[in-house]
């Protein structure tokens, strides 16, 4: 337990600094694994809608070889939205958004002010024999950032081959 509290501890999600009022973040219970990603917009989804919904949390700081899942709300998987791409690294900075699709047969509305998601802090290791790609200074925005960068290494890689041979 004590190994729990002192992780929580290095790990913190903050609120946002401007005057915007909200929600503080929050677990349902004490035995809840997700912390409550809340919307700070008011959306509509309709049939085989897909959107980024803002919300007002980011990373303040993570602890080394952890990062955030986001995971749906059964409340809302029950409406027929699903979560789209959930994984928010240490590195990443910007606001979160949750990824949210409508594979329902009706419109959803979304509040502002309404869990949307959960966010569970997990642990990961790498393989030992990975070679970390990016290794100098990187503006990690979210929304394919790293596999922008990574195609540009792997390209640069790719025509020093050809050179050498």
């Amino acid at each position: 337990m004590e190994d729990i509290k002192r992780i929580l501890e290095e790990t913190k999600i903050e609120e946002p600094t401007t005057n915007e009022t909200v929600e503080p973040l929050i677990v349902a219970t004490s035995h809840s694994a997700g912390h409550e990603m809340i919307s700070a917009e008011d959306v509509k989804l309709y049939e085989g809608d897909r959107k980024f919904i803002k919300t007002n949390h980011r990373i303040a700081k993570m602890k080394k070889g952890y990062y955030l899942q986001l995971r749906a709300k059964s409340g809302l998987s029950k409406q027929g939205l699903d979560i789209m791409a959930g994984v928010i690294d240490a590195d990443f900075k910007d606001y979160i958004r949750v990824g949210l699709c409508n594979n329902g047969n009706k419109m959803v509305a979304i509040k502002k002010g309404q869990p949307i998601a959960q966010a569970i802090l997990q642990k990961y290791e790498h393989f030992d024999n990975a070679t970390v790609a990016i290794t100098g200074a990187f503006e990690h925005t979210g929304w394919g950032s790293t596999t922008k960068e990574l195609e540009e290494i792997i390209a640069k890689n790719e025509s020093q081959q050809i050179e050498d041979n």
